[in-house]
């Protein structure tokens, strides 16, 4: 795998920038393929070469002390090296993704994350030019709440979170026999010494 990045201040003060790019290469893999797309019948075959390119680019501002924003843009090219055709089936890799959020933290130590994301997944549209199997062009959001408690013990600090994902969207997937969870929540508490 091969990767290439930069980061740095903007001209505006409080913006950062960042831009990475990846190129990867992977031997004999896998993929679900259509060989009968009238009785939709798919077969997993095995190709020879895959080939993962893309990049991230990324702003982050600080507005004020406590309260910064970001935004960020992925793009990942899956192909297949042979025939040069994209991948559909590539588990785990939208071939366009957006994200964007908000941080703040309060003067006692509790910080809340507002994290949204967008993707578009490789799926090919059908010969009727819908969509293919994808449910996947919508936003999804999730929120998270962290409160740090430092030196509870020498030594020992304690951080306490509470995440809700998935507050917008509960039928999203990139296939259809891989939904992402529901609406669900978690909490707990780690340890650090």
């Amino acid at each position: 795998m091969y990767e290439i990045g930069t980061e740095g201040s903007l001209v505006v003060p409080g913006l950062k920038g960042s831009l990475s790019l990846y190129r990867s290469d992977v031997s004999h893999a896998l993929d679900l393929v259509c060989i009968d797309p009238i009785n939709y019948i798919y077969q997993y075959q095995n190709f020879e070469k895959f080939v993962r390119q893309g990049g991230e680019a990324r702003l982050d501002y600080v507005i004020f002390k406590p309260w910064s924003v970001f935004t960020a843009a992925d793009f990942n090219d899956v192909r297949n090296e042979q025939t040069g055709q994209i991948v559909g089936g590539d588990p785990g890799m939208a071939r366009e993704s957006f994200k964007w959020g908000s941080s703040y933290t309060l003067p006692f130590g509790l910080k809340a994350n507002l994290e949204g994301r967008y993707n578009r997944w490789s799926s090919e549209r059908g010969s009727d030019g819908m969509p293919g199997d994808a449910n996947d062009r919508k936003p999804i959001f999730d929120l998270k709440l962290t409160q740090d408690i430092k030196n509870i013990h020498k030594g020992i600090d304690l951080q306490i979170f509470f995440n809700v994902y998935n507050l917008t969207n509960s039928s999203y997937w990139s296939d259809p026999t891989f939904p992402l969870p529901g609406r669900y929540v978690e909490g707990g508490a780690s340890v650090g010494f």
